[in-house]
């Protein structure tokens, strides 16, 4: 499955999430990107090139073209407190809702 991941600025909680799929589920093609710094012309591509768009908090389906949301879900792992991607808080987070939607069923820690 082709997924995006979409967070604020593509580099934490987004990049988390796509990283623990690549690793555990590597039958899933997954990117991570920003709302906020990547152009709305990249969004949409990347929107239209997905199968599962995984927004990382419940308002930023909000940067999701209107076209584009009734494939999105949410993995809420809330503000980005974490400070860098493979912060294991962060991790627990992305891989408990990966197997709760039954996109992996192992735990890579």
């Amino acid at each position: 499955m082709k997924i995006l991941c979409v967070c604020e600025g593509g580099a934490v909680r987004s990049a988390s999430l796509a990283n623990h799929l690549k690793h555990v589920a590597p039958h899933h093609d997954a990117l991570a990107c920003a709302w906020r710094y990547n152009s709305p012309e990249t969004l949409e591509l990347l929107c239209t090139w997905a199968e599962l768009i995984v927004v990382m908090q419940p308002n930023m389906i909000l940067h999701i073209p209107p076209s584009h949301r009734g494939r999105t879900k949410v993995c809420d792992v809330g503000p980005d407190l974490y400070g860098f991607p493979m912060c294991r808080e962060l991790i627990e987070k992305v891989s408990a809702w990966a197997r709760a939607e039954k996109l992996t069923d192992e735990v890579p820690l």
